[in-house]
């Protein structure tokens, strides 16, 4: 009873809730595989039929019934549909869509059903065979070629769609430089198959050849342009393969005498497949030209393809793909490598000899300085550049001694061939020297309860930046900053502190070694005398207190006789360098002020007194003015600036 209620229910189209578990189920109760139904690529007339699988994707058990499709399919669409019945949750059905095209058109629309949770519907759609229409390169740049030779490139035209169209191959725009140029087109079958079995092959035109040439002059007469369309161009050479060729002659656009063309090569392109459009460009004069191109099709639903072409017509067959060669900046004395890669447009094999000029061959040289180029193949040649300090002598002509430019024209001479093929090689040369503001540092007389400081500038004489390091220095000497490692920066000079501290008394002969990033060494001669005084001080540094002005502060330190012995061999005695022995005994001394220093010492022996009396120095007073009036005029400057 509760079965039979279900079913009126279900065939009156009343929707109930599905509660699983104490889940009520929501959405679509069935999935269908495929998702959206698609009949692609139709022809009208056919019949196509397509299986159709609905699982019941709710909790429990379903039933499915068939309600009806969208207005627009019932003329074209007819539905095979058994209903199954009861459908546990997980189990699958079937139903069959055939689809009898009779027009060309597109087609949208749902198939409806009804379940127990709700209606679902499954999309259908009819797409009509298209073009989908491409080339591989919408530029062709032939590059530089040579006059009187050829060049070829081939544009693939490319069909992905089911719709096969006719082509034709147009040219829009006239050549756009002063020189004269042939471009010839053939269109030929390509061997690739379509992408269905029963696809059939290519179908083109045959090979065509079209010549592109210069507009004639604005100056010439009517008749005068009558008459020169008259005459055949009997220059342009002949393509391959073309049993009756047509010659094409571009004024304001496409003309065979006076009959106008609406396109110069045509053919069809079947679907899945590709035709080869083959460019062959052979410029008759050296010099650059531009030309636009369009591909129009049959097909209204297919844009035109735009399409354009470049070269450059050049005199000789060998050149150089570096006309200058540019090696930067380098140091004298270091060799320096680049690659000149020779290019061979002729179709046989070329003998080059390499020239340099006579005043670099000290510096430079080209390898091999003869050597054999093949047909249509490239060479690479070896330049090495070791630029010597005798080039500013050597080579007055090219070199530059203010801006250490160098710029030296190269030749490379080519067998029967009367024109050489030129290039420039360029290079800034610098010094990669590290220069000391002094030759020797004398460090004097130091005494080994003191350091010694000297400041000396190293200055960079090149034009790129040097790191620099001292390296080896000895266990008395100590180099500030950085301890004595840093960058020098372009053409910068920088003071280091050399601080020597001798540890006993002797002469000491030493060199300070500086090398550069490149691994150079520059030698600093420094000598000092170490002196072992019989006196010392109780500690080496007085400290004063802040000090008024007019004010004093005293403090004290002692002098201590400490030579006792003269025996060397028990410990160092005191001695100037390598001298004689100080005698053992009372030593006088005495202290010396420095000029200006405002210091007195008392007494003259035993316990030392020093009294610290600042004065204000007026010279001092002057300098602080100065200062304070400089900062007033600053802030001044400043201030009108922001008001303005």
């Amino acid at each position: 009873e509760i079965m039979e209620q279900s079913l009126m229910k279900q065939r009156a189209g009343i929707v109930q809730k599905q509660v699983a578990a104490g889940r009520e189920f929501k959405g679509c109760a069935f999935y269908s595989k495929p998702e959206v139904i698609v009949f692609k690529d139709f022809d009208v007339g056919k019949s196509y039929r397509k299986k159709v699988l609905l699982t019941n994707i709710s909790y429990t058990q379903n039933f499915c019934k068939y309600l009806g499709m969208s207005h627009v399919l019932k003329d074209f669409i007819e539905v095979a549909f058994d209903p199954p019945g009861v459908m546990s949750a997980g189990l699958t059905c079937d139903f069959s869509v055939t689809f009898n095209p009779m027009l060309n058109e597109n087609l949208e629309g749902q198939i409806d059903f009804l379940a127990q949770t709700g209606p679902f519907s499954v999309p259908i759609k009819c797409m009509t065979k298209k073009c989908q229409l491409s080339v591989d390169a919408v530029e062709v740049d032939f590059g530089s070629q040579v006059v009187g030779e050829t060049r070829k490139k081939v544009v693939v035209l490319t069909n992905s769609g089911a719709l096969g169209t006719e082509f034709g191959f147009l040219k829009i725009t006239g050549n756009q430089s002063s020189s004269v140029y042939h471009y010839y087109i053939t269109c030929f079958e390509c061997l690739l198959e379509g992408l269905r079995g029963d696809t059939p092959a290519v179908e083109a035109a045959p090979g065509t050849m079209v010549t592109f040439d210069e507009p004639p002059g604005s100056n010439d007469t009517p008749d005068q342009q009558e008459e020169a369309e008259a005459q055949p161009d009997e220059s342009g050479p002949v393509a391959m393969g073309s049993p009756v060729p047509t010659e094409v002659t571009v004024m304001e656009g496409l003309r065979v005498g006076k009959v106008s063309l609406d396109s110069v090569v045509s053919g069809s392109i079947a679907p899945f497949s590709t035709v080869q459009l083959e460019v062959v460009f052979a410029p008759v004069k050296s010099g650059s030209t531009m030309a636009d191109f369009e591909i129009s099709f049959s097909d209204p639903l297919s844009p035109p393809i735009m399409l354009r072409g470049r070269g450059n017509g050049i005199d000789v067959p060998v050149w150089v793909e570096r006309e200058l060669v540019d090696l930067k900046i380098c140091m004298y004395d270091r060799l320096y490598q680049d690659a000149i890669l020779v290019h061979n447009r002729a179709t046989s094999a070329l003998r080059l000899k390499f020239e340099v000029c006579k005043e670099l061959r000290n510096h430079l040289e080209l390898l091999p300085k003869m050597a054999y180029i093949q047909a249509g193949s490239q060479f690479s040649a070896q330049l090495k550049f070791l630029p010597r300090l005798s080039l500013l002598e050597d080579c007055k002509e090219y070199f530059d001694p203010e801006t250490g430019v160098l710029e030296a024209p190269m030749v490379i001479r080519v067998a029967d061939q009367t024109r050489p093929v030129p290039f420039t090689v360029r290079s800034v040369v610098t010094s990669s020297d590290i220069e000391f503001s002094v030759k020797e540092l004398d460090f004097g007389f130091c005494t080994v309860y003191e350091s010694v400081r000297h400041t000396v500038t190293l200055t960079n004489k090149s034009v790129l930046p040097q790191p620099y390091g001292f390296c080896g220095v000895p266990d008395t000497v100590d180099v500030q900053p950085n301890d004595g490692f840093g960058t020098l920066l372009p053409l910068e000079s920088l003071d280091v502190d050399i601080i020597f501290n001798a540890k006993k008394a002797k002469e000491y002969t030493f060199e300070l070694t500086c090398k550069s990033g490149i691994g150079r060494e520059f030698k600093l001669p420094c000598r000092a005398v170490g002196v072992l005084p019989p006196l010392e001080f109780s500690h080496s540094v007085v400290e004063m207190k802040a000090t008024a002005v007019g004010d004093t502060c005293s403090t004290h330190l002692e002098v201590m006789n400490s030579h006792t012995s003269a025996n060397e061999f028990t410990h160092p005695v005191p001695r100037i360098g390598t001298g004689p022995i100080v005698d053992v005994g009372p030593t006088s001394f005495e202290f010396v002020v420095p000029d200006g220093a405002p210091l007195t010492v008392s007494p003259a022996r035993c316990i030392i007194h020093v009294t610290f009396t600042p004065v204000l120095d007026p010279d001092e007073v002057r300098k602080e003015a100065v200062k304070i009036l400089e900062r007033e005029a600053e802030a001044e400057r400043k201030r009108k600036e922001a008001a303005s």
